[in-house]
């Protein structure tokens, strides 16, 4: 997923900085310096565009950087007044069920693909093991995850709940997860932190983000 940068991008990363106050300049990396693809998201095929984007801000949020958006009979755009932007900061990562397998993409990459479903004998987000790297999947509202996503599964994780109803809506569940996901990591010794190279590689697309004009200030130093 990381992009190494040439010596001409790094270059323009520290050009960029001329025109980004020092107090953003702090914010970025301090925010950087919380971003983990330790864990990951999938939405798989969410029809209600307002729960996926409320996820998306759960993510940004939580410092998940990448967010995955599996497409079948629902296409996703993010609302920008749900998630308040929060797509700006993330990596979203589209794929057509049909076409591109979403979870031999994930598992190529080291994760362990976890279905959030009431499933016998789950984990719970306090128990589930953090040694790996974990894709947590989220399937549709009204349906729950495909059994293709069922098929794929390498672990089970439910929310424990003790009400009548035993549901929650989507971004909910996703906020609940990864908070309690996010605090386990932080407390532990594990390496969850971005590489540096994958933090170059976000690091200039935000620059990229924020500066005004910054298409005609990048097209101005490349012809230096």
């Amino acid at each position: 997923m990381a992009e190494y940068l040439s010596d001409q991008d790094r270059a323009l990363i520290q050009h960029f900085e001329r025109f980004i106050t020092a107090h953003k300049q702090e914010r970025i990396e301090e925010v950087l310096s919380m971003r983990t693809d330790h864990v990951t998201v999938v939405l798989e095929d969410i029809h209600n565009s307002y729960n996926a984007s409320a996820v998306l801000r759960s993510c940004e949020c939580y410092g998940v950087q990448d967010v995955h958006i599996i497409e079948e009979q629902n296409s996703f755009t993010p609302s920008v007044r749900v998630s308040r932007g929060s797509f700006r900061w993330t990596d979203l990562h589209y794929y057509n069920a049909e076409e591109t397998n979403c979870y031999q993409h994930l598992r190529e990459r080291g994760y362990i693909i976890v279905a959030t479903t009431p499933h016998t004998g789950a984990y719970t987000p306090a128990t589930i093991p953090l040694n790996k790297k974990l894709a947590f999947v989220f399937g549709r509202e009204s349906t729950g995850l495909s059994q293709r996503a069922l098929k794929n599964a390498d672990m089970h994780l439910a929310i424990p709940m003790y009400g009548f109803t035993e549901s929650l809506n989507i971004s909910v569940s996703a906020a609940i997860l990864l908070d309690k996901i996010t605090e386990r990591l932080h407390q532990s010794d594990l390496s969850w932190r971005l590489p540096k190279e994958r933090k170059e590689e976000i690091r200039l697309r935000w620059y990229r983000t924020i500066i005004k004009h910054a298409d005609r200030i990048e097209k101005e130093f490349r012809h230096q």
